[in-house]
């Protein structure tokens, strides 16, 4: 579940997602609900990366290692 959808989506280069949200103006809050599920079958790590761009430029990105328990 994505809410709300993008305007489109496509894949990057590296398999990863890519969602055009339209325009965001400055001081605006924009929020995205990301939900997935999967059937783990043995305890992993998954790194994890958010980026943000306008017109191509990086203005934010976030990180993060998910630890997956069966």
């Amino acid at each position: 579940t994505i809410e709300p959808a993008g305007s489109s989506e496509t894949s990057a280069p590296d398999g990863g997602l890519v969602f055009d949200l339209g325009t965001i103006a400055r001081g605006q809050t924009f929020v995205e609900y990301l939900e997935f599920q999967v059937i783990p079958t043995s305890i992993s790590r998954r790194d994890q990366t958010v980026t943000v761009r306008s017109q191509g430029a990086v203005v934010a990105a976030l990180h993060r290692t998910m630890t997956i328990i069966p």
